[in-house]
């Protein structure tokens, strides 16, 4: 999408990419904890006393017990940001090095270096681009006209362009002067356990944790679609399933398609349910009968004996304890992706799992 710097300063906005979270919905009712997941907190020994009351000693591993959701949450937020603040600043630190280190050897200063190789690039923007720009944005300038914006579209686009092309130049000097990252993001350990689609010695697997009835995931697909049709030897899908409670046909559906994977039907029912919309279980019923050798009797055994919500019961449980609060979210050989996100989010982190 195109950034909208000048827009943003217009028009508050809030980019929507995920089904809504947790802290949404106070109202969501608690989920069971397996107590063997717990994992301790960090540098601190679980049988510490935390309190004594009425007689007895209550350790930080008996409080810990009980919010292993909220601290698998908090967990990962913290070591994202650990890991955000660090990657931002060892970027700003290859810039700086290699835009000194290229001036030198063209015995030029950083700031003429900039000038001949991002200023000195880039045309300036056309009219009819910053009309067209104008059209796009139109109902969100609040009746500006044209006239009136005009000077901070032109803005707006030589900003773009200049940002574009510093990109494009620090890209060149990365790869000419053989720029290696080794800083690690956090990677989450989850069981890759579900549906999967894609080789089985892929060096990349993808675990979703989605919703049926989530518009982003639907939203999500064409992505996934477009990664298996660039990595389809590298890349392989987990399913597991994360029916938001709000959503009144997702857990009956990620039932029958739990039904439908014991017989190897899941991506069939994946594919229709979020290729037209129709959750309804009696219509996932139908289109499976229309599959030739599908059992049906089997597949209704399934769904009356509750071996379907056990699954999705499973999935949710597990989802809890990784910190998975928003649909669709995704875990790239542990790398966490939260959102319906571009292809480009897959693919740096792909091919630098690829590299490693």
């Amino acid at each position: 999408m195109r950034s909208l710097a000048l827009v943003a300063a217009l028009v508050p906005a809030l980019a929507l990419v995920a089904c809504a979270s947790r802290a949404d919905f106070p109202e969501r009712p608690r989920r069971a904890v397996v107590e063997a997941t717990t994992t301790p907190t960090p540098g601190v020994d679980p049988k510490t006393v935390a309190a004594e009351v009425v007689g007895k000693k209550l350790t930080v591993g008996d409080i810990d017990a009980g919010i292993a959701e909220q601290l698998a949450s908090a967990r990962q937020t913290y070591e994202m940001s650990l890991y955000e603040a660090r990657k931002a600043a060892l970027a700003r630190r290859i810039q700086q090095e290699l835009m000194q280190t290229e001036a030198s050897q063209r015995g030029m200063t950083v700031e003429a270096l900039i000038k001949a190789e991002v200023d000195g690039k880039i045309t300036p923007p056309t009219d009819s681009e910053q009309r067209a720009l104008y059209e796009q944005f139109k109902d969100q300038m609040d009746g500006a006209s044209y006239e009136v914006m005009a000077d901070r579209l032109k803005e707006h686009l030589s900003q773009e362009r200049s940002g574009n092309r510093l990109r494009d130049y620090l890209a060149e000097l990365r790869k000419r002067h053989g720029v290696k990252v080794l800083l690690d993001p956090p990677r989450v350990t989850v069981e890759a356990k579900g549906p999967t689609r894609g080789p089985a010695d892929a060096k990349v697997t993808i675990l979703i944790y989605s919703d049926f009835e989530c518009p982003f995931c639907g939203r999500a697909e064409p992505t996934l679609a477009k990664v298996r049709e660039t990595y389809p030897n590298d890349v392989k899908f987990v399913f597991r399933h994360y029916p938001l409670p709000f959503h009144a046909s997702a857990r009956p559906a990620a039932a029958a398609s739990a039904c439908a994977a014991e017989q190897g039907k899941f991506w069939e029912v994946h594919d229709q349910l979020f290729g037209t919309g129709e959750l309804g279980v009696d219509s996932v019923r139908t289109f499976l009968g229309k599959i030739a050798g599908f059992d049906l009797a089997k597949y209704d055994a399934c769904l009356s004996s509750g071996r379907g919500e056990a699954v999705v019961a499973t999935d949710v449980t597990s989802a809890g304890l990784v910190g998975v609060d928003s649909t669709p979210h995704f875990f790239v050989n542990g790398v966490r992706i939260s959102g319906a996100q571009p292809f480009e989010a897959f693919q740096s982190i792909i091919n630098a799992e690829l590299d490693r």
